[in-house]
């Protein structure tokens, strides 16, 4: 890309990042951030780097694709899509609001990245932002106090490591021509402040240890806590976050993370806003009638109602935490032996309603003439579930009684994945 319309690129990102910090709303500042994509469906997610893109897009309604600059070699690895892909995905965009773009990193490291033109052209992609609960915070004395705190354990080591690591992608053909150790600089620089502004305190204190004893594991924990922790709780867009198992699972920083408990709102939140995309990988080998490829990503959003596949999504996420399929584990295989299970477990919910049918139709028949007075213990199971002995005696509907019944004995979330498995003629 031209670097003169790339310079012009920045400064004007430059300008709209002044723009939104001086709005004292933070609605409204968030309200004037959102116009800067061309379409953005509920649910809002962010994609997870590393993993296949195309398995998350059917879960969402907009997914928000992190656009960072590597190079042609290495974007796919990282982006989860070809850059010969970058065509058809910004035609997505514009026909169905599915996918959006943001930039990364400041739009002069995107120099020389051709191929990214048509995403830039047609589509124009802010800059990544982050609010915190008031924009200006950003200006006050703690958070600027926070940085130089940064600056100075940096100085020792941190900088050093990040320019060698900079320099040795750099030569490796890593990233783009554009390539600047002081962007990556100032973006964790924020990390770190935003967590002592945030109140994380025993967080930056393990980051700063690691700043001074060892500058990998401080470079990996910035980079896990940014997605862990200050972005869920400063993204204008406030987005689900996508992470691969693998980061979380071999992350070189997480032994020091091992202590930490989070306090308890921030730990909702992060349950709440938090994705794992191989949930999305399982529900496309189920649903999808080809490989993971755009194709597959296509006839999913044509198919399925993307608030029925988050729910379902959530539904398989909400039965991996469970106590019945904890259990089984948490590594890529055991994850893939608990989803097969839990798929196939939720037929059990039809088998339940068809024997709890069998047992009223005899139950019904024997109340006969008490119907105006409760009998026990099926009148009684009966009112607790809503229902009055009267109207459902009048009524004979035993479909609709066994279905309530079997849904008390059932967790939700398998009702849940029955449901849209009989709805869609998926029951096997």
């Amino acid at each position: 890309m031209d670097e003169e319309f790339l310079s012009n690129y920045s400064a004007k990102e430059g300008e709209e990042s002044d723009r939104l910090n001086a709005i004292s709303d933070i609605d409204v500042a968030r309200k004037k951030y959102r116009t800067r994509f061309r379409r953005l469906n509920a649910p809002i997610a962010r994609n997870a780097p590393t993993e296949n893109l195309w398995p998350q897009i059917p879960m969402y309604g907009t997914l928000i694709i992190g656009l960072s600059p590597f190079s042609t070699k290495h974007f796919e690895p990282h982006h989860g899509f070809h850059p010969s892909d970058a065509n058809r995905l910004v035609d997505f965009a514009k026909d169905t609001g599915r996918v959006g773009f943001v930039l990364t990193e400041d739009p002069q490291e995107y120099s020389g990245l051709d191929f990214l033109d048509p995403i830039f052209t047609e589509l124009k992609p802010p800059s990544d932002f982050a609010f915190f609960s008031h924009p200006t915070i950003q200006d006050s004395r703690s958070y600027r106090d926070t940085k130089v705190e940064f600056d100075t354990l940096s100085r020792i080591k941190f900088y050093r490591h990040i320019e060698n690591l900079i320099s040795e992608s750099s030569t490796e053909g890593v990233f783009g021509s554009g390539a600047d150790p002081r962007h990556v600089v100032s973006y964790l620089s924020h990390v770190f402040a935003a967590l002592g502004t945030l109140g994380y305190d025993e967080l930056k204190r393990i980051v700063s240890d690691a700043l001074i004893e060892d500058p990998r594991q401080a470079f990996d924990l910035l980079g896990l806590l940014d997605m862990l922790v200050v972005r869920p709780r400063t993204d204008p867009l406030d987005a689900i976050s996508n992470i691969g198992r693998d980061v979380l699972e071999r992350s070189p920083g997480l032994s020091r993370l091992a202590t930490v408990e989070l306090p308890l709102k921030a730990s909702k939140v992060l349950r709440e806003r938090i994705h794992t995309p191989e949930l999305g990988q399982f529900l496309m080998k189920k649903l999808a009638p080809y490989p993971e490829s755009f194709e597959a990503c296509r006839a999913m959003c044509d198919k399925y109602d993307h608030f029925e596949l988050h729910q379902i999504m959530n539904s398989l996420q909400q039965a991996v935490m469970s106590e019945d399929y904890a259990r089984i584990g948490f590594n890529a295989e055991n994850l893939s032996e608990a989803l097969d299970k839990i798929w196939l477990d939720a037929n059990k919910f039809g088998e339940k309603t068809r024997m709890v049918r069998a047992g009223l139709t005899i139950g019904l028949a024997v109340m006969g003439a008490a119907a105006a007075g409760p009998v026990a213990p099926v009148g009684g199971l009966l009112a607790g579930l809503g229902y009055t002995i009267t109207e459902k005696i009048l009524e004979l509907k035993t479909d609709s009684i066994s279905e309530r019944i079997a849904k008390s004995l059932t967790p939700n979330y398998l009702v849940n994945i029955f449901d849209f498995k009989e709805k869609h003629g998926l029951i096997e």
